[in-house]
């Protein structure tokens, strides 16, 4: 499986974004597949991704407690991918899911020269942290 900029396009976020710039992103990032309870990311350690979840659905848990589940169209990994600090939260999956996962490096390649999509970026980030 490859991603395609038409993978990409219907999301807000990736909407901030010209056509060089998605494909740049698809060129870049990797497709991922997890199974039922694998760690996409761990609360407090090191994440150098931003996850799109292109297919099934995710639990969050802070401190063990879950707090919220994601499903395909959802981003993960925003506040450790803008600086805002370490992931906040445990992702695991709760079955068969299939990420894009797009490096720190490349978005932020994207984000120097995209002010509006850094903003989105960082403004979805703060969102996540005082939920």
């Amino acid at each position: 499986m490859t991603i395609r900029v038409s993978d990409l396009k219907s999301q807000k976020i990736f909407s901030y974004l010209n056509e060089e710039e998605l494909q740049h992103l698809c060129d870049s990032g990797l497709v991922q597949n997890y199974n039922k309870g694998e760690f996409l990311i761990r609360e407090g350690s090191l994440n150098h991704f931003l996850f799109f979840i292109a297919k099934g659905t995710v639990h969050i848990k802070s401190y063990g407690v879950r707090v919220a589940k994601l499903s395909s169209g959802s981003l993960i990994g925003e506040v450790s991918v803008t600086g805002l600090g370490s992931p906040i939260a445990d992702v695991i999956a709760t079955g068969p899911v299939s990420t894009f996962k797009f490096s720190i490096e490349s978005i932020n390649k994207i984000a120097a020269k995209n002010k509006t999509f850094a903003t989105y970026l960082h403004d979805k980030a703060m969102a996540t942290v005082l939920r």
